[in-house]
């Protein structure tokens, strides 16, 4: 079954910007404001990354705009085909 290029392109947007942002990682707060992208939409494709090995918890976390913690993402060494 094909995937569908926008998917891969989302995810790809995705791990640009995270790439982008070096060692400071990225929330996906911040993540799917700045690329202009749905919530939901963005953290099923970070989620994805992460299933592929590209992408991990830093281990930090960071306020936003919610009450609550959010995770920091960063890319790992593995390269995005």
């Amino acid at each position: 079954m094909r995937e569908k290029k926008s998917a891969k392109e989302t995810r790809e947007k995705i791990y640009k910007y995270i790439k982008k942002r070096g060692k400071k990682g990225a929330t996906d707060e911040e993540g799917f404001v700045y690329l202009g992208i749905g919530g939901c939409t963005y953290r099923q494709a970070r989620s994805a990354l992460v299933k592929e090995g590209l992408v991990e918890a830093s281990g930090e976390v960071r306020h936003g705009t919610s009450a609550f913690p959010a995770t920091v993402w960063k890319i790992t060494d593995k390269v995005f085909e």
